[in-house]
């Protein structure tokens, strides 16, 4: 086709040249972020409210046994064992009884790589107004050392340490969960 190359050859001249342009595609792009919050939760099936009823009045006589599971989750866990990681406390004392706590084994909800809670004692502790152990974290395995997923069963029950008269006592009871950063 005659005059086809001199029109090649003119338009490859206007691109180079800038005469003739092409549309340019306008781009946007920015940075994603995504972000995993720190998680330290302890949440308790009891309601806020656990009765313990003495089977008598005179030194020695205990309370029926409460079980509170407690559903314990973090992902901010300090790498290897935290002593203290669960702890109580009462906001004041009781008179003339003994308020203890034994806690049980703990169900992992996670992966096996995940962190567990082990009873610090083998059998019921006296819980008083400063921070008591009831479980040590347990060192998970890699990146699960620092993740606690699961639940742990603790047993309350007071006892008499005097003879006791009729009446109700009342004291708030503060499980914590520490995370040993």
């Amino acid at each position: 086709m005659p005059g086809s190359k001199n029109l090649r050859t003119f338009i490859l001249v206007a691109i180079f040249l800038g005469i003739i342009t092409f549309p340019r595609i306008p781009l946007n792009a920015f940075i994603v972020t995504i972000n995993a919050p720190p998680v330290l939760s302890i949440i308790d099936d009891t309601g806020g409210f656990l009765l313990l009823s003495f089977d008598g009045f005179s030194p020695g006589s205990e309370t029926n046994v409460g079980v509170v599971n407690y559903t314990i989750q973090s992902n901010t866990m300090a790498t290897g064992t935290v002593a203290d990681a669960l702890s109580a406390r009462l906001s004041g004392p009781f008179t003339d009884i003994e308020f203890k706590a034994s806690a049980g084994s703990f169900t992992n909800a996670g992966t096996p790589d995940f962190s567990s809670l082990q009873s610090t004692s083998a059998g019921f502790i006296t819980i008083g107004i400063a921070d008591v152990a009831l479980a040590s974290k347990q060192p998970g395995t890699g990146d699960g050392d620092v993740l606690l997923d699961g639940t742990i069963t603790v047993n309350y029950k007071a006892v008499l340490s005097t003879d006791h008269a009729a009446g109700i006592e009342n004291q708030s009871l503060i499980v914590t969960l520490k995370d040993g950063q």
